[in-house]
């Protein structure tokens, strides 16, 4: 389980927020791979959560690129790289998961890829923004 600490912060409240509710899904998907027999209940609330990674994608990157842009991130760049590196990954995974239905190892790959993320991403990234945010 991934836990926030302000360890992540940006110094922007709204960015935080959103990062933890992204945590706070990857951390129920998480539990949803501890289910040794998954239902098709359990198949459909992976899936609501890679929907949740794709729009978080399309909304949140947006805010948070204009927040770079707004406080002259030096960070800017490399954290749009990132973001289209983030897309390209959810939507292989959607067409991979809509051509093989539900695999647990596609499951668990996304969970890994996800986890990373957060700790690379938003932990050397993101939080260049809160320098900038404090000037």
């Amino acid at each position: 389980m991934v836990q926030w600490t302000e360890q992540f912060a940006t110094g922007l409240a709204h960015l935080d927020e959103q990062h933890q509710i992204l945590i706070h899904n990857i951390n129920h998907l998480e539990e949803l791979l501890l289910v040794t027999a998954p239902v098709r209940d359990d198949r459909q609330a992976v899936m609501r959560i890679v929907s949740f990674l794709e729009f978080y994608g399309r909304t949140h990157f947006m805010i948070e690129e204009e927040c770079m842009h707004t406080f002259r991130c030096p960070a800017q760049a490399q954290n749009q790289q990132a973001h289209t590196q983030f897309m390209t990954f959810i939507k292989d995974f959607q067409e991979q998961f809509h051509a093989r239905g539900f695999q647990r190892e596609l499951a668990v790959k996304l969970h890994d890829t996800m986890v990373h993320w957060i700790e690379e991403h938003i932990l050397r990234v993101d939080t260049r923004l809160r320098p900038c945010v404090k000037r």
